[in-house]
């Protein structure tokens, strides 16, 4: 799947709370990679590949999935990863989402997926 970007800018991580509206940002540790429990497939859910090489982002990224309509920044993320690589398994019902890539530079890229 090939998908465009909007380039949202570059945003010091002093500014990235004033700039997305957010109260409240959690950075927590790294981890290890590991397996997505089952559970998360209960119900519509399923597994969503995105590749993301042709963005121009370096990784390691934070990748958000919002529901589309729902206010980024405001909303709670449907999904979310962190990836070293520009490809990302994320958990989601069928709809439209809004997909936004963040990386430790403070760049931030924005697409839409429907699955």
């Amino acid at each position: 799947m090939n998908h465009q970007y909007l380039y949202i800018g570059i945003v010091c991580l002093a500014n990235l709370k004033k700039a997305l509206g957010l109260m409240f940002m959690f950075f927590y540790p790294r981890t290890k990679r590991f397996n997505r429990p089952n559970w998360l497939l209960i119900g519509n859910r399923q597994i969503q590949n995105i590749n993301f090489s042709n963005a121009k982002i370096e990784c390691p990224c934070l990748i958000f999935a919002y529901l589309e309509g729902e206010e980024i920044g405001k909303a709670i993320s449907y999904d979310i990863q962190e990836v070293q690589n520009k490809n990302v398994n994320l958990v989601l019902e069928k709809g439209r989402y809004n997909i936004i890539i963040c990386n430790e530079q403070g760049l931030a890229l924005k697409t839409t997926i429907e699955n």
